[in-house]
């Protein structure tokens, strides 16, 4: 199981909308889609970037410049965290697997975030009113 990420806006045009769906399940942050996969550190990550949100039991958020400022700055802690020990997903944890593993978050996956970031940033300029739309 993984968390697919979405920044949605009403108004989306068919060709912004098929460039998310048509990743082939990888993260583009340039067009606004992160894929966390499994239970290993990708969805870890994702639940890092995101930690603004209190209840992951919803679908949908608002995304503005606040919660953009908070992905910033949790992707800055992200990138100086990436060699030091972390535990594996929570799911696991709860389970009593407590194994620790290092949080080798390769730069081709920062960069989607970095990207996913700035595409959230253009939106806003352009007057979109943004959603995240998170799928587990």
């Amino acid at each position: 199981m993984g968390m697919d990420v979405f920044i949605e806006w009403k108004g989306m045009t068919p060709k912004e909308y098929k460039a998310q769906i048509s990743t082939g399940f990888e993260s583009r942050g340039r067009v606004g889609y992160l894929r966390g996969g499994g239970f290993g550190w990708f969805k870890d990550v994702l639940y890092r970037l995101f930690d603004f949100i209190e209840d992951f039991d919803e679908q949908y958020y608002p995304l503005g410049n606040r919660e953009i400022k908070l992905m910033e700055e949790n992707l800055q802690d992200i990138i100086s965290d990436r060699s030091r020990p972390a535990l594996r997903s929570a799911l696991m944890t709860m389970s009593g697997y407590e194994e620790r593993q290092t949080m080798d978050v390769p730069d081709s996956e920062i960069e989607q975030y970095i990207d996913f970031i700035d595409f959230a940033k253009r939106k806003l300029k352009e007057g979109k009113k943004l959603i995240l739309n998170i799928s587990r």
